[in-house]
């Protein structure tokens, strides 16, 4: 069967050269002329017969009955032997697209974003002697000199860097797509989510790095008191460490699901709730902060893909804590926070053939230039800096996993 057409052959499987074409119902010989006719082609098309006939329970092996009109006028009898794949053709569904969708990330809870008008720029930090270092008051007689204090003031900068991806469609590929494929929209989301995976990746290596925090608001485990299954372990007191030496209080806790799901298995974890009847075997985030007096725990699920092997968490074996204050960013200057992400705004008002939201600007255009009859290409930018705000709020437990 090629198509439409079948060749005929005799009852002895032997090549007739006649060939049936199934939407017409008309047998042709080998030269092209018409010398048979379905005779109810009017009435329903021979395909259609051939399928009402199997659909009724008939076995393959039954050759069914088609009553054909011959060149001269008589009738003539022709037996078929259909099977499905005679009488359907397969092809995609139009209502099934499947795919895969990244995780959301934590990278902006851990890193909140200031929207800032210019790609760089400097900042300043009221110093934490300001709030913290003691000085003796007067306690002298009456007319003595009274000491004196004065605010000290730090000014750090900082220099966005362009992030951009882009992707093109060619004009035949979207005009081919079959009927649940959406080319053009897979291509935004292809960039949108491969962006957001180096957006992740940068803001766990910048507040996993033991260099943006001083030393005692880091700890490294060594073999043996690691999270999952050392003998020596202590997640409680390591946390606890953390917290007791930041400067402000820590407002949240971030760890990998492999990284949260060992810290709630870990034997010196659940001791604290396995025997009691309000609490889960296993608590959420939230219940775990509550019993145990924790700040927030984020659990970070975003995975990326190796050459090789199962997918590896992006936030790694490393526990980061931090502080943010409650409006972002802070203007009393009386509180900071442990990164931001600087994000310049970029050329909004300039770029015609794109629109800018929360500083992601995604264009969108068509390149004559590319293929025989174009296509259409999606580019996205960001245009960020992040950094390291503060060394003495926050703190990351390094090593956790092993």
């Amino acid at each position: 069967m090629q198509g439409s057409i079948v060749q005929l052959r005799d009852e002895h499987d032997r090549a007739t050269g006649r060939r049936l074409e199934l939407a017409t119902g008309r047998v042709l010989d080998p030269n092209g002329s018409v010398v048979a006719e379905y005779e109810y082609q009017n009435d329903v098309a021979l395909s259609e017969y051939a399928a009402f006939q199997y659909h009724q329970g008939l076995a393959r092996t039954v050759r069914h009955p088609v009553r054909m009109r011959a060149a001269d006028g008589n009738s003539m009898l022709v037996t078929m032997d259909l099977a499905v794949t005679d009488v359907h053709q397969d092809a995609p569904l139009p209502n099934y697209a499947a795919g895969y969708r990244q995780e959301d990330g934590v990278a902006d809870i851990a890193c909140p974003v200031v929207l800032v008008p210019k790609p760089s720029d400097k900042y300043y930090t009221w110093n934490a002697s300001n709030a913290f270092a003691r000085v003796m008051p007067n306690v002298q007689s009456a007319g003595t000199g009274i000491p004196e204090v004065s605010p000290t003031l730090s000014l750090g900068s900082f220099t966005t860097i362009e992030y951009a991806l882009a992707s093109f469609v060619p004009t035949e590929l979207e005009a081919a797509a079959d009927a649940p494929l959406r080319p053009f929209q897979a291509a935004v989301n292809r960039v949108m989510a491969a962006m957001k995976i180096e957006r992740e990746f940068r803001v766990a290596s910048l507040m996993s790095n033991p260099a943006n925090f001083v030393t005692p608001n880091v700890i490294t485990l060594a073999p043996g008191a690691q999270w999952n299954g050392g003998p020596n372990s202590d997640p409680i007191g390591n946390l606890q460490t953390i917290i007791e030496n930041s400067f402000a209080p820590i407002t949240g806790i971030v760890m990998s699901r492999r990284l949260r799901n060992a810290f709630a298995r870990n034997p010196q974890v659940q001791k604290y709730f396995s025997y009691k009847d309000s609490a889960a075997a296993i608590p959420s985030n939230q219940q775990l902060s509550a019993i145990l007096d924790l700040p927030p725990i984020y659990t970070a699920e975003m995975k990326y893909a190796p050459p090789t092997g199962n997918p590896i968490y992006v936030w790694g074996p490393d526990v980061v804590l931090f502080h943010h204050p409650p409006a972002n960013p802070p203007a009393d200057g009386q509180d900071v926070s442990t990164a931001y992400t600087f994000r310049w705004t970029g050329a909004n008002g300039v770029i015609t053939d794109g629109q800018y939201v929360s500083g992601w600007m995604v264009r969108t255009y068509w390149d004559a230039r590319r293929g025989a009859r174009g296509g259409k290409s999606v580019v996205v930018v960001v245009q960020d800096a992040e950094v390291a705000t503060s060394s003495l709020v926050g703190g990351v437990i390094k090593n956790a996993y092993q």
